[in-house]
């Protein structure tokens, strides 16, 4: 086994590798979901290490978005042919370690590595305790908002909502019908509202503030029918249909233009605001809940898996290259992700990034209340049976209790699928 030579050193200046040109020429299959302009800085990464490492060449593809990609990964390693190296979201490695698709990269990473990356990042690259990723991307959820908007409104644009009855009223005071037609042009607050586009991740915040759960303790049933759950997803369906501070759909870049007021989404969207938008920008921290004023906001990120191991030492060299200190540094200043690792928070560079860009300053601020999304195999899978019904309740208002309740028969029959599956 090659790992014995190979370590991965985040932070650390000696890389512990055997040297490239011992290699010879070896190619990479490479496959990523990023699109835009975080897509174009991935690809320069990517060109950048193609030209500075001779003797290994990166084949990169864009493969649609989370989406989309996991069907086509899953589908490429059902036919036996998976790309040396996939960028994946958070949530899919339990599922593909349970499967043995993909090589256990914690056989391969230094333990002042794993001390130096935040907890949270390992949470989502762990399967049943043992870490079977490396972390490239990290984010969590923040509110973006218009302060020149909120002025307009007669709003203190430095005091944006901390709680969620305050980005009720903030967002009632935002929406307005600015051409007298009875409808409105200016939205308070927008959201996703469909499964296709993720509502589970924008929900997972409400439903943990308000001490709801995806699962029980022991991830053997679902618990998504509870009291709680329902209250965070009314919340939610009353913004739209008792308030109309918030449209069905979002419009296509409705924050941008200032069709929306503010917007709840990953931290990795600052650097494609900054950019673009043609008024003063302002970041916050996740709303809590008004009465147990739990600060809670969900993880995302983009980790890197392994498949082919004949190649693993040519692999953890790209792998080693787009994580190390220097890099990620320069990806989260670029994006809007949040370091990896307490040593790149703390160093001066990124203090003094930090000074100059206080926006940036939320997402780093949250980590501690962070959470990652359940560990389990089958919350691929589960996720959108819970997406469904929340879309069911936004885009149908259907009763919350009512599509919650039907859903958790659905979401129990995945789980125990997958507890069969696993076990055979």
């Amino acid at each position: 086994m090659m790992k014995k030579h190979v370590a991965l050193l985040l932070g650390i200046a000696c890389i512990l590798l055997a040297s490239a040109a011992t290699l010879g020429q070896v190619e990479i299959d490479y496959w990523h979901f990023y699109g835009g302009a975080i897509g174009t800085n991935h690809e320069q990464a990517v060109a950048e290490f193609n030209a500075t490492h001779p003797d290994i060449q990166v084949t990169s593809q864009y493969i649609g978005n989370a989406w989309t990609g996991r069907d086509k990964l899953l589908t490429a390693v059902a036919a036996g042919t998976p790309p040396d190296i996939c960028l994946v979201d958070d949530y899919w490695i339990p599922e593909l370690a349970a499967t043995g698709n993909i090589l256990k990269l914690g056989d391969y990473i230094s333990a002042n590595t794993v001390l130096d990356v935040f907890d949270l990042f390992w949470q989502s690259a762990k399967y049943e305790g043992e870490i079977w990723a490396m972390p490239y991307a990290a984010s969590n959820i923040v509110l973006y908002y218009n302060k020149d908007l909120f002025r307009a409104a007669g709003l203190d644009p430095e005091a944006p909502p901390t709680t969620w009855e305050e980005l009720r009223d903030y967002a009632k005071a935002l929406a307005k019908d600015l051409d007298g037609d009875g409808q409105i042009d200016q939205w308070g607050l927008i959201m996703p509202t469909t499964s296709s586009a993720g509502v589970i991740y924008d929900f997972l915040p409400y439903l943990w503030q308000n001490g709801g759960e995806l699962f029980d303790e022991s991830n053997t049933e679902c618990a998504f029918d509870s009291d709680q759950a329902a209250a965070a997803l009314q919340f939610l369906q009353d913004l739209i249909y008792v308030d109309k501070v918030m449209p069905l759909a979002p419009p296509s870049q409705g924050f941008e233009t200032g069709v929306a007021a503010m917007i709840l989404t990953s931290s990795s969207k600052l650097q494609t605001y900054v950019p673009i938008v043609e008024f003063e920008l302002g970041v916050a921290v996740h709303v809590m809940n008004d009465e147990l004023m739990k600060p809670v906001t969900v993880a995302g990120g983009k980790l890197f898996t392994v498949f082919n191991e004949e190649e693993v030492e040519a692999e953890l060299v790209f792998i080693n290259w787009m994580t190390n200190a220097e890099n990620n540094t320069a990806w989260s200043m670029a994006t809007g992700y949040t370091p990896l690792s307490k040593s790149v928070v703390a160093s001066d560079a990124f203090q003094a990034y930090l000074d100059a860009n206080p926006n940036s300053k939320p997402a780093i601020d949250q980590i501690p209340y962070t959470r990652a999304r359940p560990n389990i195999a089958a919350y691929g899978d589960i996720s959108r049976v819970v997406g469904n019904a929340i879309e069911a309740a936004l885009l149908g208002q259907q009763d919350p209790a009512t599509v919650l309740a039907y859903a958790i028969a659905e979401a129990n029959q995945v789980l125990a699928d997958w507890v069969e599956r696993l076990q055979q």
